[in-house]
């Protein structure tokens, strides 16, 4: 059996007497304090004793106790054990009779100070970090009801959401941790100040307890906040799946299997994940580069969701976000595309003309959207939202004829899925 023992560190500097308590009870057990270092302490295995152990402050450097000082500590039956954070003197006693070391409390008062700042600094810190917490869009579509907290979660990454809330709770029970421990060390300095000796004895269990979680996840949780800054405006890059191989193989036809054509020269990709709230999360396009007239796309999200309350959450939102639009953004949107492509198509002064309608095909539900964003007849986007039991396919088709004539084809591959 080893002879030394580490133990996580529960206390902070500032909490003196619950630190002494803490080292006298290791002591009982067999523990003695040996060394301290960022998240550990050292103990050396022997036999239980009672010993009384005292924090007294110097000027420590690198570990390095003054000699005079530990002369007089010696002198008085105390022995110089080590440095507790390089803030405090860790010596100790056996002898019942050995004069306290201290002789004026408000000696104590100028380096409290000291660790008192260490400790609003951290509170500043770990807030700031929790107030910078990044989640994506939760504000401005969840809580203000543009889009559905499932969608949300199926374009942000269930788990990277999942983590983001245990490193916020984290940074907040820091922030909090810091906070209550430099109110405590104000007060023993209102109490020095006052005249009052140090209390001694104390015993905080509960204290310890939280401090043995939270003192050894301050610096990972430092780190992970700045992992998660890599992510910052790119979540959905969380959920860039597979490549899909076999294009032919998915719930739902290509242009090609539509007999669409979809003129000149297209680009075509796709790729596939899985979600904790969807088994199978698809995303396929195919499309040209121009605008206007010419102009091609053909888009589909499918979604094999874990229960069909999900589904039906998810397709209402869709059929919702699809029916709906914001005058004022949508003005400024269009007229940014239409000044960048100058195709003419897209007008911030025309207002879209939206029309939808709900039907039921061969036991799905299904809303034909048509979005005329122009005044013309090739600046129309239609939008068909498909629900199959827990299924949800969300295809937007830009080009000849109407998509509707294809509903029978999604359906058909929705239901090869069952």
């Amino acid at each position: 059996m080893s002879k030394t023992v580490r133990r996580i560190i529960p206390f902070g500097s500032g909490d003196i007497p619950a630190v002494q308590s803490w080292l006298e009870d290791m002591a009982e057990k067999g523990l003695f304090f040996k060394e301290c270092g960022l998240l550990f302490a050292k103990f050396t295995r022997g036999e239980p004793k009672k010993m009384r152990y005292r924090l007294d402050f110097c000027d420590v450097v690198a570990c390095d106790i003054p000699d005079e000082k530990k002369e007089l500590y010696e002198q008085s039956g105390w022995h110089v054990v080590g440095d507790y954070n390089s803030d405090l003197v860790v010596v100790c006693t056996d002898e019942p009779d050995a004069p306290e070391i201290y002789t004026d409390p408000e000696l104590l008062v100028k380096p409290l100070k000291k660790i008192s700042g260490k400790l609003l600094a951290s509170w500043l810190v770990f807030w700031l970090l929790y107030s910078w917490v990044d989640f994506g869009t939760l504000t401005t579509e969840v809580v203000l009801g543009d889009s559905s907290f499932v969608r949300y979660l199926l374009d942000f990454n269930t788990l990277y959401f999942i983590g983001l809330c245990l490193l916020s709770l984290l940074l907040l029970f820091e922030a909090i941790y810091h906070f209550v421990g430099w109110l405590r060390v104000r007060k023993l300095i209102k109490k020095l100040k006052n005249g009052e000796e140090l209390p001694q004895g104390e015993r905080r269990s509960f204290r310890a307890a939280v401090g043995k979680v939270l003192c050894p996840l301050a610096v990972p949780a430092v780190i992970l906040w700045g992992v998660h800054l890599f992510f910052i405006g790119y979540p959905i890059g969380l959920n860039i799946g597979e490549p899909i191989k076999d294009i032919g193989s998915m719930p739902f036809p290509t242009p090609a299997e539509l007999g669409i054509e979809c003129g000149g020269s297209c680009n075509n990709y796709g790729d596939e994940h899985s979600d904790v709230l969807a088994s199978e999360v698809a995303e396929y396009t195919h499309s040209n580069d121009y605008y206007g007239k010419d102009a091609f796309r053909y888009e589909v999200r499918y979604y094999d969701m874990r229960t069909q309350s999900m589904a039906k959450t998810l397709y209402a939102d869709f059929v919702a976000s699809a029916s709906s639009f914001d005058p004022k953004q949508y003005a400024l949107f269009a007229d940014e595309i239409h000044k960048s492509n100058n195709a003419g198509c897209w007008d911030g002064e025309y207002m879209p003309q939206i029309t939808a309608r709900r039907f039921e095909l061969d036991g799905a539900e299904l809303t034909l959207v048509r979005d005329r964003f122009a005044d013309s007849d090739y600046c129309i986007e239609q939008i068909l939202c498909i629900r199959f039991e827990n299924q949800v396919e969300y295809v937007l088709y830009q080009g000849d004829g109407s998509i509707e004539d294809y509903a029978q084809d999604f359906v058909d591959c929705l239901k090869k899925e069952v």
